[in-house]
């Protein structure tokens, strides 16, 4: 009898939630997508990733990066290597995650774009070998020996995103996949310094507390 009231009870708070968002709430959200915030770059011009009320466009680059298959993927390379089985190990995929949720919270705070950053956040780590970067040198050394030339995972994270699967990303959302291993404050372009996003300086910054608690919960499973 109970458990009946109280369902009965849930669903008249659901039946009381309004179908559609008020006329005040709209009119404020269509004026912060005016304010500049969400005006996006992309190689091809389509109406299909243009952003809508509901949908911006930093959200649409979110949701392509979740359906990427690389983006699947993820779940099977190890953030670091490890000589002993451990359950506990944290994977790419939860890292990524880790990541965009704190950057999000740093971003949040500053007043960013929080859909920008989460992208950024989610797709940074798509061009990633398994066993952290202790794969990225191996591969490193191995291509450099046979091409003269270097392996970056950050940039081949953009070329999974721009060139393997062609989902007409954001130029925000690549640049700042592109710079997230780069430490300095400036990129070159045309041989002028120009500042990157201040968006996807939040990946860092993120990375830093999230990595932390990895080697924090390495340490306590190895004793």
């Amino acid at each position: 009898m109970a458990i009946n009231q109280q369902t009965a009870a849930i669903k008249a708070r659901m039946d009381r939630i309004p179908a559609a968002l008020s006329p005040e709430l709209v009119e404020r959200i269509a004026a912060d997508r005016a304010s500049g915030v969400d005006q996006v770059i992309r190689r091809v011009n389509r109406a299909a990733d243009e952003g809508t009320l509901m949908r911006p466009a930093f959200m649409r680059d979110i949701e392509k990066i979740l359906h990427l298959p690389a983006y699947t993927r993820y779940a099977g390379k190890t953030q670091v290597f490890s000589f002993r089985s451990n359950d506990d190990l944290s994977r790419r995929g939860l890292h990524v995650q880790l990541v965009s949720r704190i950057a999000r919270d740093i971003g949040r705070a500053l007043g960013l774009n929080c859909d920008l950053i989460e992208a950024i956040g989610l797709g940074h780590d798509l061009g990633h070998t398994p066993f952290g970067h202790a794969g990225e040198r191996f591969l490193n050394d191995i291509y450099h020996l046979r091409t003269g030339r270097y392996f970056f995972h950050n940039v081949q994270s953009v070329r999974v995103l721009d060139a393997l699967y062609g989902r007409n990303v954001s130029l925000q959302t690549l640049d700042g996949v592109r710079i997230v291993e780069f430490r300095g404050a400036t990129t070159v372009a045309a041989g002028e310094e120009v500042l990157v996003t201040i968006d996807a300086r939040c990946i860092p910054a993120a990375g830093y507390f999230e990595m932390g608690d990895v080697i924090l919960n390495m340490k306590a499973y190895n004793g």
